[in-house]
């Protein structure tokens, strides 16, 4: 089993790159790590981090973003303020652009790829796509998301359908 980039290096590396912005809310931070995660166990049946998956009120959430920023003050900040709506958020800073998050090649372009697929989407647009991932519609609200096993699923889900159209046809 290859070695997993920290959180740290993962955290830093979408801030870095996210477009015209080294400052994310916790929340869509977060749920691009999910994704990236989602991604890649579709992909290869691995995860990019270690992140054990919990489905809240919101989506797929973990403390495990906020908690290692915290931990990392010389490399992240973290500020609380509202959102358009008046509600309190998190951003997470990324205090030293010149950072250097090493990221295995493969993960990268996995991340690239959801940093590309959500940067013009509004935070409503991102929840949507957030909450029509399989593991969110195939899933129990306050459990834990197996995303391998789900992914497995996943790939049987599909071979299940294309078998169906072929029948049909």
């Amino acid at each position: 089993m290859r070695i997993k980039a920290s959180l740290k290096d993962v955290i830093a590396y979408i801030l870095k790159k996210y477009p015209d912005c080294n400052d994310l809310s916790d929340a869509r931070l977060t749920k691009m790590i999910y994704l990236a995660d989602w991604k890649k166990a579709v992909k290869s049946g691995d995860t990019v981090t270690d992140i054990k998956w919990y489905f809240d009120n919101y989506g797929p959430y973990v403390d495990d973003i906020i908690e290692t920023a915290n931990e990392n003050p010389s490399l992240f900040t973290v500020r609380n303020t509202q959102n358009a709506f008046g509600g309190k958020k998190k951003e997470i800073k990324l205090n030293n652009l010149r950072y250097i998050a090493n990221i295995p090649d493969e993960d990268a372009g996995i991340i690239d790829f959801v940093i590309e697929k959500t940067k013009d989407k509004t935070f409503s647009e991102f929840k949507k796509l957030i909450y029509n991932t399989y593991p969110i519609v195939f899933s129990n609200q306050y459990e834990y998301l197996d995303l391998i096993k789900l992914a497995e699923d996943y790939h049987r889900f599909l071979k299940g359908v294309k078998e169906a159209k072929n029948k049909i046809n």
